[in-house]
């Protein structure tokens, strides 16, 4: 595919909008943060459901990111997603495991 034939592909489509020096004027570069590598202990269950799929390790750092942001603010038990982690963290189950499988968020039959 030649570059004017991707210019008037790009041109047709409705959902282009172009954009100027005003659309750019705020924008910052950022750069991702280095990743530091670590040695940790988990389940062997937990392991297994999060390597399912790829890209398992900044799945984890998301989630733990999450949990560190609505701790940073203060928030305590605020968000659905704090409350989420933090049932997790302290080792809430039974119920909170039903709800969380009939959600979706976990697993039926873990590996």
């Amino acid at each position: 595919m030649s570059a004017a034939q991707i210019r008037r592909g790009i041109t047709s489509d409705p959902d282009v909008r172009p954009t100027d020096e005003e659309f750019w004027k705020d924008a910052k570069v950022v750069w991702p943060t280095r990743k530091t590598v670590v040695t940790m202990r988990l389940d062997a269950d937990l392991l297994a459901w999060f390597r399912r799929e790829r890209g398992y390790q900044t799945r984890i750092n998301a989630i733990l990111r999450a949990y560190m942001k609505a701790h940073a603010s203060g928030e305590r038990r605020g968000s659905s997603q704090s409350i989420f982690v933090d049932r997790l963290l302290e080792g809430e189950t039974g119920n909170l495991q039903n709800n969380l499988q009939s959600r979706k968020f976990l697993p039926k039959n873990p590996c």
